[in-house]
């Protein structure tokens, strides 16, 4: 059909057959690239320290989903839930958390 590739969208790695997903592209010989989107509870630049600590988590296992899955980009609203911004900029402490949420995903 002329495609060279397709985006996966990721709200939970978990819930991705990943193996089968990535047999098929191999199959087609297809370029796989994934958009994450935070699911409800996830969020880097939360107030809450709990959630900010599960997003370092969840964004974790995306990376290493999209690893598995052999996609050569991972993109997506990873910064904040989507609709989260609308209403304000974000301050100096999201800023600070979502440096800090980066980093400590990226040490892993």
């Amino acid at each position: 059909m002329g495609f060279r590739g397709l985006e996966i969208a990721m709200f939970d790695p978990a819930n991705l057959p990943v193996k089968e997903i990535r047999h098929a592209f191999e199959a087609n010989e297809l370029e796989c690239t994934v958009c994450a989107i935070l699911p409800t509870g996830i969020n880097p630049i939360s107030p809450d320290t709990a959630t900010r600590r599960n997003s370092v988590q969840h964004l974790i296992r995306c990376i290493e989903a999209s690893a598995a899955l052999g996609a050569s980009l991972l993109g997506g609203p990873l910064y904040a839930p989507i609709g989260y911004l609308p209403e304000h900029r974000p301050s100096h402490d999201e800023w600070s958390w979502l440096s800090r949420h980066f980093s400590q995903s990226a040490t892993r």
